[in-house]
């Protein structure tokens, strides 16, 4: 009869083979775990932004409120102490008068890495632009559209705001989106970047722009499908919706 054996302590260890699997199968995991916390990641700052252009959007109204009805121009004839911009004109509604001067001396000065107050401030944006050669006239990571707030030519007076009653499909025209300037216009992207002006919109969130109405609604909108000049999207007239108030 032969003796039963004792089972052998020795294990086999892990093949070359079967450690390179483990290892690529880990850095396969691992890049889906980046990939996937980017993309959270950036829709967070994409919600954060649209939320930002909502209250946007809330300021406006109450300075129409304040103003018999008129909206403020993106740069010039402002009121007493608004300096040259829309950005400040609606500032007065959630900071104090000193940090709105604070914002306003820090557009001064460049190279400039302030962020702007909320909800001024996309968390998409790279920094805190000012606009040559009037570094002061905005404090936002937003642009206001320029064919709706100055839409008479001339000098930018008190008396030539647009009145928001006027506008005639403010639920089909812009009003404030993404953009390191002032005010953005019906022009194709990079159009007079060079030349101290960027009024192009920007794709800052995945190839979309958050977009606020006149009315208040807020939508995020295709790059690519945004009808600037010279793209079949246009409609031939800046003047009307969605760029104009006609």
């Amino acid at each position: 009869m032969n003796p039963i054996s004792a089972p052998s302590s020795k294990r086999r260890g892990f093949t070359l083979i079967e450690l390179l699997a483990a290892v690529a199968i880990i850095g396969v995991l691992a890049g889906l775990v980046l990939a996937a916390l980017g993309k959270s990641r950036e829709a967070a700052r994409a919600s954060q932004c649209l939320s930002n252009v909502r209250q946007i959007g809330g300021l406006f109204t109450l300075y129409a409120a304040d103003n018999k009805g008129l909206l403020p121009h993106t740069a010039g004839g402002q009121l007493p102490g608004d300096g040259a911009g829309w950005s400040y004109a609606l500032a007065r509604y959630f900071i104090t008068e000193t940090q709105r001067s604070r914002f306003q001396n820090i557009g001064l000065t460049r190279p400039n890495t302030t962020r702007p107050p909320a909800p001024y401030y996309c968390p998409a944006a790279n920094t805190f632009l000012k606009q040559n050669p009037d570094p002061q006239r905005e404090m936002a990571s937003y642009a206001a559209n320029g064919h709706v707030l100055n839409p008479s030519s001339g000098t930018l007076l008190l008396e030539n705001r647009t009145r928001l009653a006027n506008i005639r499909n403010p639920a089909q025209t812009y009003l404030v989106t993404d953009l390191d300037g002032r005010d953005f216009i019906s022009s194709r992207p990079g159009y007079f970047e060079n030349g101290g002006h960027n009024p192009a919109a920007k794709d800052r969130h995945a190839g979309k722009l958050n977009m606020l109405f006149v009315d208040g609604s807020v939508r995020a909108l295709e790059f690519a499908k945004m009808p600037f000049v010279g793209t079949s999207f246009f409609n031939g007239d800046s003047s009307r919706a969605p760029w104009g108030p006609n």
